[in-house]
């Protein structure tokens, strides 16, 4: 429930009413178990608007692709570690 409220859903409308302008309410941490309300300056990380973007290819098939065993190799290493 604290991870949902802290990280996916927003606080209820009765809290978020009494946020200053420019502060917001977090969540934190205050020990095992334990948490508190904290109220905090808004800081959001935003991209810079005249940064084109990168993309980056996706070499996941060729990463399994080289490391994956073929039939021959796995043959290999599970004769040579039982016999």
């Amino acid at each position: 429930m604290i991870y949902s409220v802290r990280f996916r859903t927003p606080l209820p409308d009765a809290i978020l009413s009494t946020q200053p302008p420019g502060m917001e309410w977090v969540i934190e941490g205050a020990g095992r178990a334990a948490y508190r309300f904290k109220l905090v300056r808004i800081n959001r990380i935003l991209p810079r608007s005249d940064l084109i973007t990168i993309s980056i290819p996706d070499a996941t098939p060729e990463l399994i692709r080289g490391y994956a065993l073929t039939t021959n190799r796995r043959c290999w290493r599970s004769c040579a570690t039982t016999g």
